[in-house]
């Protein structure tokens, strides 16, 4: 007869064995791991043992005796084979509980992941790729967009009317799961959403108006947009026209009257001629604005 996996160390009298409750039992006892030979040491001076000053030194758990000491169950060989077997799949359905409930947690922590990122089920989100959003973000937020400096302006499904817009990126191409369910982009992302946004895009036909210092007299222009920002000079704006495709730029502090969408004809003198993101941009200084009659 034998005694379960978990008493091995103990010693004990197999002759000594006796019947309770038609099962075998006997007593056996192992070494208190709290004392040392029935007494509680604090620590050792000049390689003496000192006894802990309450009650003596006597250690609680073991009662002096050096010893742990219990009623252990024996086990036929057969109950032993019958307990081994049944530990054994106990154990098996644990780690099938455990394996279950770590693959619920990552889902979860995936699904709270893609959905705060503005990723659908399918791992795919749609990126605005048309034109400038800086000009209709507004727009983009109330139809659903949301805004990261890694996809920009992107949503879980198309909104209505953008279809033509948008184009679908795959989150398997600019990033990965952790093994938490945790989702990290790639170091490139940004060059990854950029380079398929240019390709999305048509290519631009805006083209530059003239040779710097040239002084540009009443051109017809429809203002495009206003954006304030602050510099370590001040507040600035940068102000954007369109004549025909030609983008041209002005970046002032003067108070612009006119709004977005308005008719002006424009004086100045040519900065700059740049280029921003491929598109042909004339820089303009020193400008004029009046209502186009």
């Amino acid at each position: 007869m034998r005694v379960a996996n978990s008493y091995e160390g103990y010693e004990y009298d197999e002759t000594k064995a006796y019947e309770k409750n038609g099962k075998m039992y006997v007593s056996a006892r192992c070494k208190c791991d709290r004392c040392t030979k029935g007494v509680y040491v604090t620590r050792v001076e000049n390689g003496q043992p000192i006894p802990h000053p309450a009650f003596g030194g006597v250690c609680l758990k073991c009662k002096g005796s050096g010893f742990i000491t219990k009623e252990v169950r024996l086990y036929t060989d057969k109950e032993f084979e019958q307990m081994e077997k049944a530990s054994i799949k106990a154990a098996e359905k644990r780690e099938a509980a455990r394996e279950q409930k770590m693959k619920a947690e990552y889902a979860n922590k995936r699904a709270k992941w893609l959905e705060e990122n503005g990723f659908n089920e399918n791992l795919t989100t749609f990126i605005y790729a048309l034109s400038d959003s800086y000009d209709v973000k507004e727009k983009l937020k109330d139809a659903g967009f949301k805004f990261n400096s890694s996809l920009l302006w992107h949503a879980a499904t198309i909104p209505t009317g953008y279809e033509e817009s948008c184009i679908k990126v795959s989150f398997n191409e600019i990033g990965e799961f952790s093994a938490w369910g945790e989702g990290h982009f790639n170091p490139d992302v940004k060059r990854i959403i950029e380079d398929k946004i240019k390709k999305a895009r048509p290519a631009s036909k805006s083209q530059w108006i003239g040779e710097e210092k040239d002084r540009i007299v009443d051109l017809p222009v429809v203002l495009v947009s206003i954006h304030g920002f602050e510099t370590r000079y001040g507040y600035s704006q940068v102000v954007k026209f369109l004549n025909g495709d030609n983008v041209i730029t002005w970046f002032t502090a003067t108070d612009i009257k006119f709004e977005p969408g308005d008719n002006i004809l424009l004086s100045g003198t040519i900065k700059k001629l740049d280029k921003y993101k491929d598109e042909a941009q004339t820089i303009m200084t020193r400008c004029r604005l009046k209502s186009l009659e």
